[in-house]
């Protein structure tokens, strides 16, 4: 349903390393951008505001950063090692140091029981175990992941109801992700203990902003606060830029597209493919396996704040390590000296006086430059060049990995190019892969946080069946009707998608299909066209998905055709050009300054406006 131009008030929030992007919503949308301070808090204060929608970095920052209380594990006797064991995968082959550990536990405790793969339970919890252990528990963070417990949690929801009634809440498995795979059900469990306390009390300390309250989630959805998971969030804020692009690319019949993100600290590189956006059962951070349904998301670190640095062969690179608010890119005058690509951009005059409400100090990005060219022997300039050109480099490979290593051609995608930065680099980058086509959307500085606005409610639900499709699909049935009545709680009206993820007895990966009369059909179609093959042997259900949305859409307005309008003149890697306030078209090299970003058009490309405010680019002909 479309939301209605009422008098409620609507503010969505996407919190990056460098800005804070707010678009607000009454009827009419308003984007704007704030530099972040140390306490987002104070930058998020409004008044009067009806509903707060919310993209945040906080958990995936507090594991980052490592900034929570290490976790108490409690599992199976004989599986305290697992942890450590975990896949055995090594990142250097040949190294003969074993890596470091990377799940954050304190200890681990081994309790007497035993669950079966089938879900029989063989032995049954000791309730003065238990009890025992809750009593030498004090005020610590309790992850509880016990064997087989995705086919039967018994044994789990038992350990939990024990320790509450002795004051200790912990995470259970089976309600954090009941899938198999014991070693990331119980990375992912550790994390969600491990950060869930530190995401919990930042919202609560901004649920004075609005009576309702949504979180935006990594699937592209949002989600109530008191319904919210924190591995759920850890793709918050890129997953909105996604759930916008979506949105925008049916507006605009566009059935593939690349998305990409630049904003002051990272760049994320997403994929909507026959208008579907791409998505992954698994992400990775700092090495550790999180089991989340999460948008497939590529993350670099390849922002306006990026740091250029030499290596010990004098060497130049761009990032990861970004100037971030503070202290900044050298020119925001804010105490950086290091130069980074905002500062190149300065100097080459992609950028004017000032960014997003910053002003600009040339003279001091000029020094930052001049630091690394004395080194290398090269003028300023040619510094600022080699940081475009690294930077650039750097994203198009990532635009490669999210198309080419999937098995897409490029050339077929329109890119859409977003967030502070990205319309700046977007030309470089699409020549650099083959692509023809860009969309600059409108409020592109804000558009991820346009996303989080736009996404709808989202609950999802999954669990492990391990069972061949036939006696698989009595137990989905049923499952979908508790499911049903669940999401019907929390969302009220919705709608429900259920699907499956299957593979042939003895293969080790699935393929996820609906769940219909015709998945067994389907599943062997899509395997002969991802394989070139399909299989004598009987097809399992591993995972059954449940999916229950709830969608609220904005009726974006179309926008009056505009003529040109100048309103200044700069130089441009030393050639004079024009600087556009709105534009109905023109032909590169130009410059298209929009409230919350700037536009490069490069040479070899044509701009126009689009409808509705979008900037469509293509190669001239």
């Amino acid at each position: 349903m479309a939301m209605q131009s009422c008098d409620n008030v609507i503010l969505s929030t996407d919190v990056g390393g460098t800005f804070i992007d707010f678009v607000e919503y009454d009827g009419k949308l308003r984007a704007y951008k704030k530099l972040r301070s140390e306490d987002i808090r104070s930058d998020i204060d409004v008044r009067d505001v009806d509903e707060f929608h919310h993209g945040t970095t906080v958990g995936i920052n507090a594991l980052l950063e490592r900034r929570g209380r290490d976790v108490v594990l409690i599992t199976t006797r004989g599986f305290g090692t697992l942890y450590r064991i975990g896949r055995q995968s090594r990142r250097a082959l040949y190294s003969l140091l074993p890596e470091k550990e990377h799940l954050p536990i304190k200890r681990v405790i081994e309790v007497n029981e035993r669950t079966l793969h089938d879900g029989k339970v063989l032995q049954r919890v000791n309730e003065e175990e238990i009890i025992k252990i809750a009593k030498s528990l004090s005020g610590e963070r309790v992850a509880v992941c016990l064997l087989n417990s995705y086919a039967n949690p018994e044994n789990e929801e038992r350990v939990k109801e024990i320790l509450m009634r002795h004051g200790v809440e912990p995470h259970i498995s089976a309600e954090v992700r009941r899938e198999i795979r014991e070693y990331e059900r119980l990375s992912t469990t550790v994390i969600e203990s491990y950060i869930y306390p530190i995401l919990r009390d930042y919202l609560a300390e901004l649920s004075h902003i609005a009576p309702k309250f949504y979180v935006m989630q990594s699937n592209g959805g949002k989600m109530a606060k008191e319904y919210l998971k924190g591995v759920n969030t850890l793709m918050s804020g890129p997953a909105g830029g996604i759930a916008a692009a979506e949105y925008f690319s049916r507006l605009l019949s566009l059935d593939n597209v690349i998305t990409y993100d630049m904003g002051g600290t990272s760049a994320d590189i997403g994929a909507i493919v026959n208008g579907t956006p791409l998505y992954t059962s698994q992400i990775e951070v700092d090495g550790i396996p999180i089991r989340t349904t999460s948008m497939d998301i590529i993350t670099i670190g390849a922002g306006g704040g990026s740091i250029a640095w030499l290596d010990d062969a004098l060497g130049l690179h761009v990032g990861p390590k970004s100037a971030g608010a503070v202290p900044g890119p050298a020119c925001y005058a804010r105490g950086g000296s290091e130069f980074t690509v905002t500062d190149a951009n300065l100097l080459l005059g992609v950028l004017g006086e000032e960014i997003s409400g910053v002003s600009l100090n040339k003279k001091l990005a000029m020094q930052a430059a001049e630091t690394i060219g004395k080194i290398i022997g090269v003028a300023p300039m040619e510094v600022a060049e080699g940081v475009r050109k690294i930077v650039d480099t750097n994203m198009s490979m990532a635009i490669k990995k999210i198309s080419i290593s999937r098995g897409y051609d490029p050339r077929n995608f329109t890119l859409f190019a977003y967030g502070g930065a990205g319309p700046m680099h977007a030309c470089s980058l699409a020549s650099e892969v083959g692509i023809k086509r860009i969309v600059v959307p409108p409020m592109p500085g804000a558009f991820s946080s346009l996303g989080v606005l736009m996404a709808p409610v989202r609950y999802d639900y999954s669990l492990t069946l391990y069972l061949p499709f036939q006696r698989a699909r009595e137990r989905i049935e049923a499952e979908r009707e508790r499911f049903r009545h669940v999401a019907e709680e929390r969302l009220g009206e919705f709608e429900m998608h259920v699907s499956v993820e299957m593979r042939y007895r003895g293969q080790g990966h699935e393929i996820e299909v609906p769940f219909a009369e015709d998945s067994v059909a389907r599943f062997e179609e899509l395997h002969r066209a991802m394989f070139g093959f399909t299989m004598d042997e009987e097809i399992y259900v591993i995972d059954a998905r449940f999916v229950a949305t709830q969608r609220r859409e904005i009726n974006l307005p179309k926008i009056e055709a505009r003529e040109n309008d100048i309103a200044k003149w700069r130089k441009f890697r030393g050639e004079k050009v024009p600087v556009y306030r709105a534009i109905k078209s023109c032909e590169g090299p130009c410059i298209v300054e929009l409230g919350t970003s700037t536009v490069l058009v490069e040479e070899g490309w044509e701009a126009q406006q689009g409808e509705y405010g979008e900037i469509l680019m293509e190669v001239s002909q």
